[in-house]
């Protein structure tokens, strides 16, 4: 008797053991937190949004301000708590009546250290922005089965960048620029000649220079007939949608951007410039976080272990009344 007590102690210390740390005890695996930032000026998000940078961008003139919006610049955080290197991005367009324009032939895909955009010193002398000197990216279809297609053609709707040197290091980012173009299946003449987003009325540029806030936050401003969808913060369908993949292999799940409201400002430098919004929208999520146990079940394991305990106590008392 005395030996299948001490069997039910021991099984019932392990169950308060286990109890106790439930908290701490975690199975062992990878993390993969991520962070990504947009914006129309690649100098801004290289000096992480700094005065001067922002001013370089206010002074830009219409025409210059329609072709920065038309590309945009993304820095890739892989946060310093990640225990593994972030390999690839991809990320879909949104609108699918736009493309994702070449970045093979043309160099639109920028990368730095490049010296022919703005962020070229800022990229150059923060150490913690990698340079990419072996990146490949590729144009595919959206679907479940993506295929590769020219950058540039109607269905280049998803781009896919690999980051080469092992990927881009906990505590590190990477950044470049992608630019778009309307489909070549929607005329000209279909095409807005205004773009309230940017101040811009009656000019060819934003028929030649789609801003990326349209394309991938669905970011609307009046501008009918083309623009005429009301802003829907639920549906995000017409929203681009990110992923992110990890040295060991995980992937994240295909995360809409959010919707954003932007407008033209009055430039503090001429008030008959309009300026636009430099807005910093985001997408950031975490993959291969390993849960707590589950407690419950530990609690309910103990309980058992003390009943036991109890019956086997109850038990030896009445052999010793008897």
């Amino acid at each position: 008797m005395r030996t299948r007590t001490w069997t039910v102690l021991q099984a019932t210390l392990v169950v308060a053991v286990l109890m106790g740390c439930g908290s701490v005890v975690r199975a062992q695996g990878s993390v993969g937190i991520f962070n990504i930032d947009f914006n129309a000026n690649p100098g801004i998000l290289a000096t992480d949004g700094s005065a001067t940078a922002f001013m370089s961008a206010g002074w830009n003139t219409q025409s210059a301000l329609t072709v920065d919006f038309n590309s945009v610049a993304l820095r890739v955080f892989n946060d310093a708590n990640s225990t593994t290197n972030l390999t690839q991005l991809a990320l879909t367009i949104g609108d699918v009546r736009f493309n994702f324009a070449n970045f093979f032939q043309t160099n639109n895909l920028l990368l730095p250290p490049n010296n022919t955009y703005i962020a070229a010193g800022a990229v150059a002398t923060n150490d913690l922005i990698i340079p990419l000197d072996n990146v490949s990216a590729i144009a595919t279809t959206i679907g479940p089965n993506p295929s590769q297609v020219a950058a540039g053609a109607d269905n280049a709707d998803r781009v896919v960048i690999d980051f080469g040197n092992g990927g881009i290091k906990p505590g590190y980012s990477a950044l470049f620029e992608l630019r778009f173009e309307y489909d070549d299946a929607i005329p000209m003449e279909n095409r807005p000649t205004s773009e309230p987003l940017l101040g811009i009325n009656n000019s060819m540029f934003p028929q030649h220079f789609p801003s990326y806030q349209r394309i991938l936050f669905d970011t609307n401003a009046p501008n009918l007939p083309f623009f005429s969808d009301l802003i829907d913060l639920v549906d995000l369908s017409d929203n681009a949608a990110v992923t992110v993949t990890f040295a060991n292999g995980e992937q994240s799940v295909p995360q809409s951007l959010p919707d954003q409201f932007s407008v033209a400002l009055t430039s503090f430098v001429d008030p008959s410039h309009p300026m636009p919004y430099f807005i910093t929208p985001q997408a950031s999520g975490s993959i291969g976080i390993i849960p707590e146990p589950a407690t419950l079940v530990l609690f309910l394991a103990g309980l058992t272990g003390l009943a036991s305990l109890r019956r086997a106590s109850c038990l030896m008392s009445r052999q010793s009344v008897q």
